[in-house]
């Protein structure tokens, strides 16, 4: 009889805390009706926040009560809308800003700050700097603009260190996502279209642990250009001494909702 009531009292408290939930589903979109991604969405004077995806859309889950959502993003003016309870229709629309600002990075934490400002060590490679030396991989950049990292030949790819240590402590992502295809603990670097990065920042130290067990080491955090075009092709052909040929191809699909 004691264990039946304290089931009860149990699924009794689940099912107030349930109701207690407010949940906003949206999408960010600009004057022109387009979705925005990488808008920051927050809850204001809260921790609670997401980031928008390739399609614009966002999701956060709140405790019941009023609050002031904030999307912002650096090239857009920033909105704000009183909330008081669960919406799934939201549509924020931001309005395009021109700004003059420094060089700007974005922390592990999510909020952007000057890198002159920056109380960590982060270090950023400009698309600028990619292009003038027109390197054929993403392994040739780093090897040429980021001394502490080194890589050696390895049967499944090379093998990439920072600061001494191994792939599985480095955490390369692509524009926020983690770059997938490992092979046996190797991050797979030849997924990364060099042609298409417009920046790429290098986050070292203790403050990349703010990511989590997979980037002790450090983060590398690849910010790709966003193409209007619906097909983009690039093609690269290198030839250099002792016989070496490389070759590659890359096809960009652009359909609006979908994308590849």
């Amino acid at each position: 009889m004691k264990t039946k009531l304290l089931l009860l009292v149990f699924v009794c408290g689940l099912s107030v805390n349930a109701i207690a939930q407010l949940k906003l589903k949206g999408i960010v979109v600009n004057n022109k009706n387009q979705a925005v991604s990488n808008v920051n969405v927050r809850l204001e004077k809260t921790t609670i926040g997401t980031a928008t995806d390739e399609k614009g859309r966002f999701e956060l889950n709140a405790p019941e009560g009023e609050y002031i959502l904030r999307a912002s993003r650096l090239d857009y003016e920033t909105v704000r809308e009183k909330i008081g309870e669960s919406r799934i229709d939201l549509v924020l629309r931001l309005t395009e800003s021109v700004l003059n600002l420094n060089e700007v990075v974005v922390t592990g934490t999510g909020t952007h700050r000057k890198l002159k400002d920056s109380p960590v060590a982060i270090e950023a490679i400009t698309q600028k700097e990619l292009k003038n030396a027109a390197f054929p991989s993403f392994e040739n950049a780093m090897i040429a603009l980021e001394p502490s990292l080194t890589f050696s030949p390895n049967a499944m790819g090379p093998y990439m260190q920072l600061n001494g240590l191994s792939n599985r402590y480095i955490l390369v992502l692509v524009d926020g996502k983690k770059l997938g295809g490992d092979i046996n603990g190797n991050t797979d670097l030849a997924r990364i279209n060099m042609s298409n990065v417009k920046r790429i920042e290098i986050l070292k130290g203790a403050a990349s642990s703010l990511y989590g067990s997979e980037a002790i080491a450090g983060v590398i955090n690849i910010i790709t250009e966003k193409r209007k075009e619906k097909t983009y092709i690039t093609s690269n052909t290198r030839y250099g001494e002792y016989g070496q040929f490389t070759q590659g191809a890359n096809i960009d699909l652009n359909f609006g909702v979908f994308g590849s």
